[in-house]
């Protein structure tokens, strides 16, 4: 089971790396001719040190997105091997806590893609590693990602913009999943994974005030899929909704799942009430939604921020031909997909422009740092213990 979802989760990865289409740094050469650009979500310490402390020490150049996007438009330009990109997905707070101080200390700079409607409004900024005295503290520093408050609030996004050293650009709004099917995979339970922020794990539904991810007990989990790679949603029937919570909470809320078939019971239960009530919901065209997706953030950032968002990040890495034009016609140039691009089709007006990016383990493998059995080593180390 553990190799087959290291195999889904990075298939793309594993054939571009094998077919010799990854950067040619990666496979041994002393230098690159593209500027790679990596994918971090959370920082780390000691980690983060590390690897700033190498990139200084290495020569390497960091770009913000300006830089990044002069140099993509600049047909003289020649990256002499040293040009590079750090990107962070999600504004997690270790960012502000981690990355920023140490950032500071060793002069580099990031692009942080964030979520607008998740984060919170604040005139106060928290403590990081400016204000820890011993490595014990510094270590905590990493945790808040975990809190409740896993996320950068804007005073602290207003800092670091301030600084000239975190560059924050568009991650959308809300991070959102839809269902796509009637086809149920699970329901909420006491151990379903939602996320650390925002429930992201869970696909939205459809309440009386409009799309919600409030997880409630006994809830059907339908297939789904990220809302910026459709083009239309399965809209289930809030009354099995309603149905499976009464059901759980009639034997015992949280108790139920104790039992050993709480899954057949349920299924059972939800799979008969989807017979009766039929299961070819209205499917509802989302078009509205990513529009918002796209004009909704980079407001909120230009705004926020005073300046002029132009690259959008896909959550999850994947992207529908009609985000793609949705995200030119918002007024971005560039969008972040992963190492692979999620994306097959062709935008309207080919634009914006596709950025691949490489997952944080690649980093070990830059010139002089340490090599590809060691960045793989780190990645399987890593998923054993997710």
């Amino acid at each position: 089971m553990a190799i087959r979802n290291i195999w889904k989760k990075n298939k793309a990865e594993i054939i571009a790396l094998l077919s010799g289409k990854m950067p040619n740094f990666i496979y041994g050469a002393n230098k690159f001719k593209d500027i790679p650009v990596f994918c971090l979500h959370s920082a780390r310490y000691p980690d983060t040190e590390r690897q700033l402390a190498f990139l200084t020490s290495a020569g390497f150049n960091t770009l913000n997105a300006d830089e990044f996007s002069e140099r993509l438009q600049d047909k003289n330009y020649k990256n002499n091997g040293k040009d590079i990109v750090l990107t962070y997905d999600d504004g997690l707070s270790s960012v502000w806590t981690i990355a920023y101080p140490l950032l500071k200390k060793y002069n580099h700079k990031i692009i942080s893609f964030i979520l607008p409607g998740l984060i919170e409004e604040s005139q106060q900024t928290s403590k990081n590693l400016d204000d820890c005295e011993s490595e014990e503290e510094r270590i905590q520093m990493t945790l808040r990602d975990c809190s409740e408050s896993p996320l950068c609030n804007w005073a602290e996004i207003r800092e670091m913009h301030d600084s000239g050293l975190v560059d924050f650009q568009s991650h959308g709004m809300l991070h959102r999943m839809v269902s796509t099917s009637p086809r149920i995979l699970d329901f909420i339970h006491p151990e379903f994974d939602l996320s650390n922020y925002g429930n992201t794990h869970l696909p939205e539904y459809m309440s009386v005030n409009g799309p919600t991810r409030e997880a409630i007990l006994g809830h059907p989990v339908y297939e789904h899929a990220p809302l910026l790679g459709r083009s239309s949603r399965y809209n289930d029937a809030a009354t099995i909704r309603e149905q499976c919570a009464e059901f759980v909470r009639e034997k015992g809320e949280e108790v139920f799942f104790n039992s050993v078939d709480w899954r057949e019971q349920l299924s059972e239960f939800a799979n008969d009430k989807l017979d009766l009530v039929g299961r070819n919901q209205q499917y509802i065209s989302l078009q509205d939604d990513i529009v918002y997706e796209m004009v909704e953030s980079k407001k909120i950032i230009d705004q926020k921020l005073n300046k002029n968002v132009s690259h959008f990040c896909f959550p999850w890495f994947v992207a529908s031909k009609g985000s793609v034009e949705a995200a030119y016609q918002a007024g971005y140039e560039y969008m972040h997909l992963g190492a692979v691009p999620g994306f097959s089709g062709a935008s309207v007006s080919g634009k914006p422009e596709l950025v691949t990016r490489l997952q944080e383990e690649y980093l070990l493998a830059l010139p002089g740092y340490r090599n590809l059995y060691s960045a793989l080593k780190f990645k399987i180390n890593r998923q054993a213990n997710w």
